[in-house]
């Protein structure tokens, strides 16, 4: 059951990259970054206001071993909001700093949201598939990689991005690596 939680967590992680991608794209980045946190934040609102719990989480293992003493819920709630806290005052700083005939003009699109929602379904698969007992977080973190497939398609077939052939050499590193930590892990 984890294996596919953790694949279905790529799979909406690549979906997150396309939306990042459509919003990026000629669009000033920051306020992007910032629009698309708070949306993965306002997800939380009704969780908080039911119970708040302190928490972090720095890597995968802490992940694994936070997951089974603590909410996933609580835990994805707070790095979302601390999140917000953190890019809040970068936003500020680097959106306001430059007169603004020299800022990358701001163009809201409706896949600024679509990255924070993807990100906290991506993030809560994950955070489901850490909670069994048998999980492999080796495993779990490189099938999470994996969702640079669908970020590596949808850019060559929608985007029409350039250096396929360079970038798909990469992509086949990325799953090669991915392929010899699953045998390894067995």
């Amino acid at each position: 059951m984890w294996v596919i939680l953790a694949l279905a967590s790529a799979f909406l992680l690549g979906i997150y990259e396309v939306f990042k991608k459509l919003s990026v794209q000629r669009n000033a980045v920051i306020p992007v970054l910032f629009l698309s946190t708070l949306t993965s934040s306002l997800i939380f609102i009704p969780f908080f206001i039911v119970a708040a719990t302190f928490i972090g989480a720095a890597s995968g293992l802490y992940d694994k071993f936070i997951m089974r003493r603590v909410d996933r819920l609580a835990v994805q709630a707070w790095f979302s909001f601390y999140q917000v806290a953190i890019l809040l005052p970068i936003l500020a700083v680097n959106r306001w700093r430059l007169p603004k005939a020299e800022r990358t003009s701001f163009q809201w699109r409706w896949s600024i949201p679509l990255i924070g929602v993807f990100l906290v379904l991506a993030d809560f698969l994950y955070f489901n598939a850490l909670t069994y007992e048998d999980s492999l977080i080796s495993i779990i973190s490189s099938l999470r990689r994996g969702g640079v497939v669908i970020s590596f398609i949808v850019g060559a077939l929608v985007f029409h991005e350039k250096n396929l052939r360079k970038k798909g050499l990469y992509l086949a590193g990325i799953l090669i690596g991915i392929l010899l930590i699953s045998l390894g892990s067995h």
